[in-house]
């Protein structure tokens, strides 16, 4: 058969064994679909289909269904998709383009904030965080946003300064200070801080 045919969907339209002869459908140009008779014929249908061609039918079915997304999210939220999930997602993620990916970023970082019970304003902190740890990395400084975090926070689950002592009031009227976006906030710091 190899010599008689370019491909194998060739071989497979001539002996009747594409997705369009088990789904019942002909090859003639101008014919209307014809829809099978009921959905145990589909079924049966699909059992003796090989992999190009589910493949073929997945496609084609897909295309003529209106609500894509409430199908994908249906097919992926079930048990046998769900321990294919993550490598979905991290396989889909550099398709998006880049200003997806990051306001995709900073969602996902303020769900997992506020389902940890985080209540100040983070929306922007996981690329905001990005760009500070770039700017530091252009101007050859050390990363001090990773390292800041790690002082609040170190391997053994808590911080490696006081938090009640110097010098994390320092720390704090300073960062404070320099992120202040109206000199009226600059203001409200100097007076908490001690008037």
């Amino acid at each position: 058969m190899k010599g008689h045919y370019k491909s194998v969907d060739e071989a497979e339209d001539e002996y009747g064994l594409s997705v369009d002869s088990y789904l019942g459908e002909q090859n003639v140009l101008n014919e209307e679909e014809k829809e099978l008779q009921s959905s145990s014929d589909v079924l049966n249908a699909i059992d003796h289909l090989g992999r190009s061609q589910l493949v073929d039918m997945i496609f084609k079915a897909f295309s003529r269904v209106i609500d894509k997304n409430n199908l994908l999210l249906t097919l992926l939220t079930q048990i046998s998709f769900r321990e294919h999930l993550k490598d979905l997602i991290v396989a889909l993620h550099p398709h998006l383009h880049e200003q997806d990916q990051r306001r995709l970023l900073n969602k996902w970082f303020l769900q997992q904030a506020t389902e940890v019970g985080i209540d100040s304003n983070l929306a922007d902190f996981a690329t905001l965080s990005l760009e500070a740890m770039l700017m530091l990395q252009r101007n050859d400084k050390p990363n001090l946003v990773y390292k800041w975090c790690s002082c609040l926070y170190n391997d053994e689950g808590k911080p490696s300064l006081d938090l009640n002592r110097m010098p994390l009031g320092m720390l704090q009227y300073i960062i404070e200070f320099f992120s202040c976006t109206h000199v009226a906030q600059v203001c409200t710091i100097i007076c908490m801080n001690g008037c």
